[in-house]
């Protein structure tokens, strides 16, 4: 058994938030005003940043975490509640393009040296986010 064999064997592990799925991520998601979906993200980027060593993603979704907190503030406290609108927005976008960024994360993480990638479409990543990367660690997981 070559050395790179024996890293793509240990490296076949999946995030512990893989085993729910879709729609019980989605259900729970939606009790908790999406802030499940965004921890979620966090501990997928995570846990890909401390196996891969490289965590765009993480810090991203962080920020994203911090400007969701502050949206929970009351308007007494936030001058200006109108700029915070757009801040908000902004937010929402990062949310949306940071999910191919983790996207590329998860395909370089998963990739065989035989040349194999985990198959993740532009499509689905962009409509359904972080529930459908965690859908696709499933074919990970299952085949582990």
């Amino acid at each position: 058994m070559s050395v790179s064999e024996i890293d793509w064997a240990a490296r076949k592990g999946v995030p512990a938030v893989s085993r729910l799925s879709w729609i019980e991520a989605l259900l729970i998601s939606g009790f908790t005003g999406g802030m499940f979906a965004l921890g979620m993200a966090l501990y997928i980027a995570w846990w890909v940043r401390n196996r891969r060593k490289t965590g765009a993603a993480f810090y991203v979704y962080s920020t994203v975490m911090v400007l969701a907190l502050i949206g929970f503030l009351p308007f007494k406290f936030l001058q200006q509640s109108g700029a915070w609108e757009y801040v908000d927005t902004v937010a929402s976008l990062v949310w949306i393009l940071n999910a191919f960024v983790l996207r590329q994360e998860l395909r370089r993480f998963y990739k065989s040296p035989s040349g194999g990638e985990l198959e993740m479409s532009p499509f689905f990543t962009a409509i359904f986010s972080v529930f459908y990367l965690n859908y696709c660690l499933w074919v990970v997981r299952d085949s582990a």
